[in-house]
């Protein structure tokens, strides 16, 4: 598995430049009093989706029938919700009312979004910020299509949808979420099934969960 130093020099100095300043930008949320983003947990998902994808990747466990480069879907995994993290701390109110939404109707936060009117969308909210970061094209429209995924998505963005399915799976989800399966789409441009999907699931879970727990423990 890609530890820290070689994910640095993989990424290269563009990107993890971009990762600092989100990093940073978070670590100033953190001041905020009026939150209820839960931020261990926030980036227990986010790094869980990446190794999750890391490891779909470099074992060919997956037909995505193109060689995705690591830079873009390891940012990608990476930085995919960061616009909940816009949402939670500069709109709060509105985080709070999607959060009492989600729990009571059992719903996930993204649907949530849509019944709440989409007000403010945390995939297309991710895609500006990363926009605005100078991240790729390739990694921003891949975080914008991650929910609404369109009639063909392409390896990136199935990828991403995969990662994310799983890593909820696992119990790695911000907020906690009932456990849902890939979308129909994706399995189809995959050309798998959902039972491959937990299949899938199962044999990375135990590995997956061991390094987030490695990766998260200084922040206990």
């Amino acid at each position: 598995m890609t530890n820290l130093r070689d994910a640095i020099v993989r990424l290269g100095l563009r990107e993890v430049g971009a990762i600092v300043m989100q990093a940073r930008m978070a670590g100033d949320f953190l001041r905020s009093q009026e939150t209820l983003v839960d931020f261990k947990r926030f980036w227990a998902h986010s790094v869980g989706c990446a190794l999750t994808a890391h490891e779909i990747v470099t074992a060919r466990l997956l037909p995505l029938n193109v060689d995705l480069q690591f830079h873009d879907y390891w940012t990608t995994c990476l930085l995919h919700d960061v616009g909940k993290l816009v949402i939670g701390v500069h709109f709060w109110d509105y985080f709070a009312l999607i959060m009492g939404d989600a729990v009571t109707s059992g719903r996930s936060f993204r649907e949530t979004e849509r019944r709440l009117g989409d007000v403010a969308a945390h995939d297309e909210i991710g895609r500006l910020v990363l926009t605005r970061s100078h991240l790729s094209p390739t990694v921003c429209d891949a975080v914008g299509a991650h929910h609404e995924l369109g009639n063909n998505p392409n390896a990136l963005v199935c990828l991403l949808h995969v990662a994310d399915t799983i890593t909820k799976g696992l119990g790695l989800s911000f907020p906690l979420e009932p456990e849902t399966d890939c979308d129909a789409q994706v399995l189809a441009s995959l050309g798998t099934t959902q039972t491959d999907i937990d299949a899938l699931r199962e044999a990375l879970g135990p590995g997956v969960m061991a390094q987030v727990k490695e990766l998260m423990k200084d922040l206990d």
